[in-house]
Formats: C-alpha cells, structure tokens, sequence
C-alpha cells in the first residue's frame, strides 16, 4: 500500500522560535487553484525540512525532498526555501520561494531553479485573492514541481496566476 501522506512533525519548538521540524511523505505547501484543483505552486514530496521558523515578523522554511510523486521516474535533490510574512498593506502578504534541484548523476542531466513570488490579500470581497508570478530555467521549468532533469539552462518556463 502507497500512503498518499506519512510523516512526522516535531510542532512549536522554542528552539526554532515556534517552528517544527518534519520527514516523511508530506503534502506540503500546496499552492492551488481550488475549483481546478490546479496546483501551481507545490512542494510536495518525500524528505524533510524545518518550517515556519520565526525571525522577527517573517517565517523562513527549508525543505530537503527526493522525489515530488509516484510518476517522478528519477529522483532529484530539491531544496525548497521560503520566505513568508512580508505585510505589503492592511491584509496583504507576499510570500517568496526558491527551489534549486540539484543535477543527477546521469549522463546529459542539469541542474536547474525557480522562483516563486506571491501576494495574497485577505478580506478581499469576502473572500481573498491570490498573485503569482513564477519562473524557473532547466529541471526548475515544472515550477511547482521536479520537471525534466535533461533540460538545460536553455529552456526556460514563466507563469502569472491570478484567482479570487
């Protein structure tokens, strides 16, 4: 049996200022569009990390992961940082992501990147709104996820995503 979620989380530590630490099989910070169920921004995976560690009025996170699913055919060091907290007005949060996924030991593979900036505002018509504005280059051009490790710095992938 496969469990879609596994994992252990060591919550509000006051070594990390109130943030956990974390390994297994995570769903972890999923950016979706709900009624698509599309998720542009997802870091979802099987490795480990510390969240929400609080220095002044942000909240840095690490995570470490292998592998994004069960279709990923090669498994490919990812290192997701994030940076959240960023108060851009009355109700308003930006929130900044960088992944790096290391190149595999295989004949023609890249290492490649991404970055992920993302504004949501609350209280928005009853609801709230969320920005994003993604890019990434090489294996970084999944965005949300692993992509092709074969490609190079030569391919390149942007999205902007806007949803109430």
């Amino acid at each position: 049996a496969r469990m879609p979620q596994m994992y252990a989380q060591w919550s509000n530590l006051p070594s990390l200022n109130g943030g956990s630490l974390w390994a297994g099989r995570r769903y972890y910070k999923r950016n979706d569009i709900h009624i698509s169920d599309f998720y542009y921004w997802n870091q979802s995976a099987t490795g480990g990390g510390v969240e929400d560690v609080r220095i002044g009025d942000l909240k840095y996170s690490y995570a470490f992961s292998r592998k994004d699913n069960l279709y990923q055919k090669q498994a490919v060091s990812r290192h997701d940082f994030n940076v959240a907290g960023f108060q851009t007005n009355s109700g308003g949060e930006l929130e900044l992501g960088l992944s790096y996924l290391e190149k595999p030991d295989r004949r023609g593979a890249h290492n490649g990147w991404a970055i992920t900036t993302q504004h949501v505002q609350k209280d928005f018509f009853g609801g709230k709104n969320k920005l994003a504005l993604q890019y990434g280059e090489g294996p970084g051009t999944g965005l949300g996820y692993t992509g092709n490790p074969y490609l190079d710095d030569g391919n390149k992938s942007y999205r902007l995503v806007e949803f109430f």
